[in-house]
């Protein structure tokens, strides 16, 4: 089963650097997401980012969101 983006689920979202910061969902209403991005002050910008129209991509592409690794015992 295929799991879609909805309105507030934490995500993972890849920045220009490759790096991957935690994500707030704003609008799923198509393939391309909405989200509020996290940023690290280590980053050299705002504490949070606007991002529209982020196309989804599970290995982690710079511009896209994945959903958040599992680990542990909840990992399967």
């Amino acid at each position: 089963m295929e799991v879609k983006p909805t309105l507030g689920r934490i995500v993972h979202y890849c920045n220009e650097n490759g790096q991957q910061r935690p994500a707030i969902v704003t609008s799923a209403e198509t393939e391309e997401i909405h989200l509020l991005v996290f940023c690290d002050i280590n980053d050299g910008a705002l504490p949070t980012a606007y991002k529209v129209g982020v196309p989804f991509n599970a290995s982690g592409k710079p511009g896209s969101w994945h959903w958040p690794e599992r680990l542990g015992a909840d990992a399967g």
